[in-house]
């Protein structure tokens, strides 16, 4: 009886040291990070009078910078 524990053993840390040396893991690996949509539509400006982050795309440009609306950029004077 214990001749066959002895080899059911040694089966098994073989039949471990083989996984390990293969890399095979039990565990599903981590799905990979979704990729990053563009660039353009993720770049933030923050806007000189009120330090509000908007969209660039959707921020109103003047001479100083980027504002996020024709209010801010007329109360800063910038044209």
């Amino acid at each position: 009886m214990s001749r066959l524990l002895f080899f059911l053993a040694v089966a098994m840390f073989v039949v471990w040291l083989v996984r390990q040396r293969l890399g095979i893991n039990r565990k599903p690996s981590a799905p990979p990070p979704p990729a990053p949509s563009s660039a353009s539509s993720k770049h933030m400006v923050a806007c000189l009078h009120c330090h509000v982050h908007v969209p660039m795309h959707d921020a109103v440009r003047g001479v100083r910078g980027h504002y996020c609306s024709e209010a801010h950029r007329q109360l800063a004077e910038d044209r």
